[in-house]
């Protein structure tokens, strides 16, 4: 390389370098950095907490397990540093709550059989229900029959378009 070709090499890089650093110092990217960050958080936050709850499934329950994905785990935030609210999903009928919170109950008693996990863990409180719909083509076992009559109600008049009609047996 000739020292002209290296020099304007070393410019570009140069002022590549100071672009990328101007545009760091600016609020809106400082903004949108911090809220992916706290997406990036949430999402595994609510991935971790559908593994803890995977690895707890026993034998017949596994058929029920099949029919959840990630959407039917409850959101968190945490806008303090000692805890985290929970956001439960109205949505959700109480025998898939019961069964998820036999898992909680499993995967909480694997955790404090391991001592070095009661120092990482955050307080979780429960804070206003999350204002989401259930996953398209849900089963239906799985959505809450009074929450389903107040919003199919609804549904004319919203953007969202959700088949809650699957209908699909719930398992034995």
């Amino acid at each position: 390389m000739t020292s002209s070709t290296c020099l304007k090499v070393a410019i570009k890089r140069y002022f590549e370098s100071r672009k990328r650093n101007h545009r760091e110092c600016k609020p809106e990217h400082k903004q949108r950095v911090s809220a992916q960050e706290k997406q990036r958080k949430t999402r595994s936050r609510r991935q971790r907490l559908f593994d803890r709850r995977r690895k707890c499934v026993r034998g017949s329950e596994q058929c029920w397990w099949d029919k959840l994905s990630l959407e039917y785990m409850s959101f968190q935030s945490s806008d303090e540093e000692d805890n985290i609210t929970v956001h439960s999903l109205p949505w959700r009928c109480k025998k898939l709550n019961d069964f998820l919170a036999v898992l909680d109950k499993r995967a909480d008693e694997n955790r404090q059989k391991v001592k070095h996990h009661a120092a990482e863990r955050k307080r979780r409180q429960h804070g206003p229900d999350a204002a989401s719909y259930p996953p398209e083509n849900s089963p239906k076992w799985t959505i809450n029959k009074d929450w389903k009559k107040d919003h199919v109600q609804d549904q004319d008049t919203t953007e969202h378009s959700m088949d809650l009609s699957t209908e699909e047996k719930e398992p034995e």
